[in-house]
């Protein structure tokens, strides 16, 4: 490297001969300064002056705290005026003063070098400075690399925000708004909506259009860019894994016992295992609305973005393939293609009958997790639509008086004919049970019988006796309880209802559903409060206003 022409900007006359004797005695590789291209300045000004005269100058050694102008001002009007883009800059000082310095200065700076400081260990430490800020400009590269691809996006994002929206699109304003939120530091995701929610803000005054950014919107168009992720279709491999397993058994010796497990034990296995996660969910028959749901979730995710999640999508994938099993195994058995696919099988008829037996009840248990599955995808469905502002607020004014379902929704939408409603109706016919010591508050809900709930029964019990009666051969929907319901061993329905939670699954599945409604006064609550332990429920006021009762029933 040359010989590297210097300015030493310092209100000491001191510091800036020890800065001078230093750079001249500097035998550091990199680093050559002369006399004659070393130059001094007493103060801000008179460096800026000196900077008009010496064009040259690669280096400044700059005071902070200097009469006249300071060296961040004097830095900062340097930057102003173009005039430092090849230059860089050290900074001595006796204090900590922090700098509000432009993010650009900042990138100029090699550091700051703290006073008192001696010949020998200012160019050590103007060394180190050096090699720390070769290794920020090389980073500062890769992360102006990155930002070209950060840009592009964000501008994509807005675009999709403006079109969503039929906004007018000027590219060159809106790229201009966006690059003025990047600097010479990482931009990370999380910043994104930030950034964008900027400059939309700015970008509708530029185009003097009176339109409030919306955040949530952003959100989700985010939200679908990124989601690259694709669930693994036909995951457990019911076909495709007893498929491959028929194309290897013939190479194999095996035992009579042997053949038997290798056919069916894991076939089995792999409905049973998903089978027991899914068997508190409500069976529903998959013709039904299995082939609707695609169109639900797609008309929910139309009001609200944020409705269409991971678990959905899986529930969807997992339910096409029980329905692809169900068709390709009644296939399978149908045409008793287990004595084509192996050889050993007709050889040995007890065998042969014991692998019947198996493949049936493989195949009869895959139509009950079809009917589970379609019960907890309908179900699901129906929750998060719930817990959706939007979609709730949709569902109040397009089905008034009507029970939140998928029935009423595709007949709403015209999905679904008269004729398949009624089928529908009929179908879903609700076991509502209302638990109280109260009488007057039994007939209250006894008496609800016009629509939306003429199809929902409501069974009012005083007594637990009665209760377990009915439950020996019904099943409950909905349950309603009074706080207040108290026996000789139990203190409030909700200990009641944690009881019977243990021992009854029919109660279990209820909570799991969302379908518990407590009747409390405001005193009840707020102990209720206390002793929730993540039970899910729903209020009722103990008031017992039928309009206020049907609509909390209706939208939960």
């Amino acid at each position: 490297m040359g010989t590297i022409p210097t300015l030493i900007a310092d209100d000491s006359a001191m510091i800036v001969k020890i800065i001078k004797k230093a750079l001249l005695a500097n035998t550091i590789d990199g680093f050559h300064f002369e006399e004659n291209q070393i130059f001094t300045a007493a103060d801000g000004m008179e460096a800026f002056e000196l900077m008009a005269s010496e064009p040259s100058i690669k280096l400044i050694i700059s005071d902070i705290n200097m009469p006249n102008l300071n060296g961040d001002e004097f830095v900062e009007i340097l930057q102003d005026t173009n005039k430092i883009d090849d230059i860089n800059i050290l900074f001595v000082t006796a204090t900590t003063t922090n700098m509000n310095l432009k993010p650009e200065v900042k990138d100029k700076i090699l550091g700051i070098i703290y006073k008192p400081f001696n010949i020998e260990n200012f160019n050590e430490k103007m060394h180190f400075l050096h090699v720390e800020k070769e290794k920020r400009d090389k980073e500062i590269i890769k992360i102006k690399s990155l930002h070209v691809e950060q840009k592009q996006k964000l501008y994509k994002i807005s675009k999709k925000y403006l079109e969503h929206f039929s906004i007018l699109l000027k590219e060159k304003v809106l790229n201009s708004l966006i690059d003025e939120n990047f600097s010479n530091i990482k931009v990370l995701e999380s910043e994104y909506i930030e950034i964008i929610h900027s400059a939309l803000s700015l970008y509708m005054f530029e185009i003097e259009t009176e339109h409030t950014v919306d955040t949530k919107r952003l959100s989700c168009i985010i939200k679908s860019m990124n989601n690259t992720k694709k669930l693994k279709a036909n995951r457990l491999a019911l076909i495709s894994g007893f498929k491959d397993m028929l194309s290897t058994i013939n190479d194999e010796e095996l035992r009579p016992k042997e053949l038997l497990s290798t056919i069916t034990t894991p076939l089995i296995e792999k409905i049973s295992l998903t089978f027991a996660k899914v068997k508190k969910y409500p069976k529903q028959s998959p013709q039904r609305f299995s082939d609707q749901f695609s169109y639900i979730i797609d008309e929910f995710s139309k009001i609200d973005c944020d409705f269409n999640d991971e678990y959905i999508q899986r529930l969807l994938l997992d339910l096409q393939e029980f329905k692809e099993f169900k068709k390709y195994f009644h296939n399978f058995l149908a045409k008793d293609m287990i004595a084509t696919s192996v050889t050993d099988v007709k050889r040995t008829p007890v065998l042969y009958n014991e692998i019947i037996k198996r493949l049936k009840y493989a195949y009869t248990r895959n139509n009950l997790l079809l009917q589970h599955y379609t019960g907890e995808l309908d179900s699901y469905i129906w929750k998060r639509a719930k817990q959706s502002k939007e979609i709730l607020n949709y569902l109040q004014k397009n089905l008034k008086n009507k029970i939140f379902n998928s029935a009423e929704f595709l007949l709403y939408k015209e999905k679904s004919t008269s004729q398949e409603y009624k089928r529908d109706y009929k179908l879903d016919r609700q076991n509502i049970i209302v638990i109280s010591n109260n009488l007057n508050t039994l007939e209250n809900f006894k008496e609800i019988t016009e629509q939306p709930f003429d199809n929902w029964h409501f069974y009012a019990f005083a007594q637990i006796n009665m209760l377990d009666a009915w439950l020996n051969s019904n099943e409950a929907h909905l349950i309603i309880i009074d706080y207040g319901f108290t026996t000789s061993v139990i203190n409030n329905g909700m200990q009641f209802i944690r009881l019977r939670a243990k021992k009854n699954l029919n109660f279990q599945k209820v909570i799991n559903n969302n379908k518990l409604f407590f009747i409390a006064t405001n005193e009840e609550v707020v102990q209720m409060q206390k002793d929730t332990n993540n039970l899910n429920y729903t209020l009722i006021d103990d008031k017992l206003i039928q309009k206020d009762i049907c609509k909390t029933l209706i939208n939960n």
